[in-house]
């Protein structure tokens, strides 16, 4: 089943932001058509699972931060629409793990 994404529609000057223990993780846009050029119906794409944290609340407890690329539950938070992006907000607790990259 597939949720329902809120469309906020800013006028210019205005921003969004959250508060407490949430976050605002952008999700990446799925691929139109595979490599070999057929096109993927927009029933058939999966939702990704991974994402970059485009905002924070205001919370002095939250360890991740705006720019951290995080692995979420596919049940986690609220689909949102700004300006054609895609977002997720959702609490902290909702993200399983960080993608990091290794210190050579």
């Amino acid at each position: 089943m597939e949720s329902k994404v809120i469309k906020i529609n800013l006028e210019e000057g205005e921003n969004f932001s959250v508060y407490e223990d949430r976050l605002v993780v952008e999700i990446p846009q799925s691929e139109e058509k595979t490599s070999s050029g057929i096109f993927i119906p927009e029933t058939s794409k999966e939702e990704s699972l991974i994402g970059e944290v485009a905002g924070v609340g205001d919370s002095e407890e939250l360890y991740i931060k705006k720019g951290h690329r995080v692995v979420f539950n596919r049940y986690a938070g609220i689909d949102i629409e700004i300006k054609g992006i895609k977002y997720k907000i959702m609490r902290q607790m909702d993200v399983l793990g960080l993608i990091t990259k290794e210190k050579k």
